[in-house]
């Protein structure tokens, strides 16, 4: 007899709990942690710019250089929105 998982999706509010591969498990909050890395920042720059315009990131690395950096990028479709 085997065991069935069932997931309930609901949006995240301030208090929970999570993680993201950038960085340590956290709480959710309105504030800038004083451990959040850059890749965290930059991956919260991704994720809202993708949100704000229904795109999705491609997050291979090699993609963005010293000429052409990923917060440059994702900044504009900031600034765009």
């Amino acid at each position: 007899m085997s065991a069935k998982i069932y997931c309930v999706k609901r949006t995240p509010i301030i208090g929970d709990k999570f993680s993201s591969r950038h960085g340590p498990k956290g709480v959710c909050s309105h504030s800038f942690p004083s451990r959040m890395t850059i890749g965290m920042l930059l991956e919260v720059m991704a994720g809202k710019s993708a949100v704000s315009h229904g795109l999705c990131h491609d997050g291979i690395p090699f993609q963005f250089n010293h000429d052409y950096p990923v917060a440059d990028y994702c900044g504009q479709l900031l600034k765009a929105d």
